[in-house]
C-alpha cells in the first residue's frame, strides 16, 4: 500500500519568539507599544536603558505607506495558539544587534550563550571559543562578531551573511551606507566599528582622531566592552581627546568589571601605587589567555610586584606567552635562567681539593 504523498511532507518547526537583547526564549513580557518581546524585565531595561529603546519605539507610531505617513494601524492582539508563535518585528530595522527575525540564527545565538547579556560567549557560527588575543570580524549588516577564520572564509567566498541572511555590501560606498544607518538606529557596536573607520581613514573616511574618539564615547556610554577600553586609552594619552585620567580609568573599570581581559590589563598599567589590585587584574586577564597580561604576570612573580616572588610561577607563566609566539617572554624566561644559575653558583658550597702528592697518595706506589 503506497503512503499519500501529504505523509511525506517535511514541515519545519514553528518560529520561536526571541528575546531582543539576548535571543533566548521570551516570556510573556513586552513592550505594551510595539510589543517587542523579552525573556526578563533585567533585558528590557537594558533595552530601554542602553540601547535607545524608547526613540525606536515612538517611530513606530507612523508607517510610511506608498511614499506617505499615515497613522499607524490600529493592533491586533496575538494569536494565543500555541503551535505558532508569532515573530515579532524588530523596532531597530533588519536584524540588530541580539535579535534576529528567523528562528534558526536565533537559535543558533542563542546556543552560542552570552557571557555579558550582549555578546555571545562563542562564535555563532562555528561555535568555538574566542581567541582574546585575536581581533573579530563584525557584520556590517546585523552588527554581529563572528571569529577572524569564519570572518576571512565569508569574504573568500562572497557569501550572505550567516546569520540574517542579508547579501554581502558592494563596495566601500555600500558598507559605509550600511554602518551608518545601524549608528542612526543607536546601535553601540556599529558607532564602535565607525570611529575605528574614522581613526584609520577605512571604507573612504578621512581620518579623524577627534571624530573616532566621539563614536568610541558614545559607543562606550551604550555599553560596548571594547569602545571603553579604546576612549579610556585615548583618555588616558589624549589622542583627540584632553587628557584625563580619571575618567580614563573609570571607562577601563567599567569595562574590566564586564570580564575584558584587554581592559583588565591596561587598568593594571594606569594604576599608581596599587601593585596588589594591578596583580589581580593582570591574573583575571592571564586566566582567559591574554598574552600581554600572561607576559605581565610572569614579570610580577619574578621581581615582587604585588605579590611574593615565586620563580616557578615565573617560568610557568613565561612558557605560557612564549607558546603563543611571545618572543619578548622567550628572552625574559632566558634572563631569568640565566639569573638563576648564576645564583645557585653564587651560593654554592665550595668545592673539595683533590688529593695532593703528599700524604693522599703516599701507600699507592708513590715514592716515600
Amino acid at each position: 500500500m503506497r503512503k499519500s504523498k501529504k505523509h511525506m511532507v517535511r514541515r519545519d518547526p514553528p518560529p520561536i519568539e526571541l528575546c531582543v537583547v539576548c535571543a533566548q526564549a521570551a516570556g510573556k513580557l513586552k513592550c505594551s507599544r510595539c510589543k517587542t518581546p523579552y525573556c526578563s524585565l533585567a533585558c528590557q531595561t537594558l533595552d530601554w536603558k542602553e540601547r535607545a529603546h524608547k526613540k525606536a519605539c515612538k517611530r513606530q507610531v507612523k508607517v510610511v505607506v506608498g511614499g506617505a505617513s499615515s497613522p499607524a494601524p490600529p493592533r491586533t492582539p496575538a494569536p494565543k495558539t500555541k503551535a505558532d508563535p508569532p515573530v515579532v518585528a524588530s523596532p531597530y530595522g533588519a536584524a540588530p544587534r541580539g535579535a534576529v527575525g528567523a528562528a534558526a540564527p536565533g537559535r543558533r545565538l542563542a546556543a552560542a550563550g552570552r557571557a555579558d547579556g550582549r555578546r555571545p560567549g562563542r562564535c555563532p557560527v562555528c561555535l568555538e571559543d574566542w581567541d582574546v588575543n585575536v581581533f573579530n570580524t563584525m557584520l556590517l549588516c546585523c552588527c554581529e562578531d563572528i571569529c577572524d577564520p569564519c570572518g576571512s572564509k565569508l569574504i573568500a567566498a562572497d557569501l550572505k551573511c550567516p546569520l540574517c541572511r542579508t547579501p554581502r555590501p558592494r563596495g566601500e560606498a555600500a558598507a559605509l551606507a550600511m554602518l551608518r544607518a545601524n549608528v542612526e538606529r543607536g546601535n553601540a557596536e556599529a558607532m564602535h566599528a565607525l570611529g575605528d573607520c574614522a581613526a584609520t581613514g577605512t571604507l573612504g573616511m578621512k581620518p579623524s582622531q577627534k571624530r573616532a574618539a566621539e563614536l568610541f564615547r558614545r559607543a562606550a556610554d551604550l555599553g560596548n566592552a571594547s569602545a571603553m577600553v579604546k576612549i579610556g586609552g585615548r583618555l588616558w594619552t589624549g589622542e583627540g581627546v584632553r587628557i584625563d585620567r580619571r575618567k580614563a580609568r573609570a571607562y577601563l573599570r567599567r569595562a574590566a568589571d564586564r570580564g575584558d581581559p584587554r581592559a583588565q590589563h591596561r587598568l593594571a598599567d594606569c594604576l599608581e601605587g596599587d601593585d596588589a589590585e594591578a596583580y589581580r587584574l593582570c591574573g583575571l586577564a592571564a586566566e582567559q589567555g591574554y598574552t600581554e597580561a600572561e607576559h605581565t604576570l610572569a614579570a610580577m612573580y619574578t621581581h615582587g610586584y604585588g605579590v611574593a616572588k615565586n620563580y616557578a610561577e615565573a617560568i610557568r607563566w613565561y612558557k605560557r606567552a612564549m607558546a603563543k609566539g611571545d618572543a619578548g617572554a622567550r628572552d625574559a624566561l632566558v634572563r631569568l635562567h640565566r639569573a638563576l644559575r648564576a645564583r645557585e653558583e653564587e651560593f654554592a658550597p665550595p668545592r673539595s681539593t683533590p688529593p695532593g702528592p703528599g700524604l693522599g697518595a703516599r701507600g699507592r706506589g708513590a715514592p716515600a
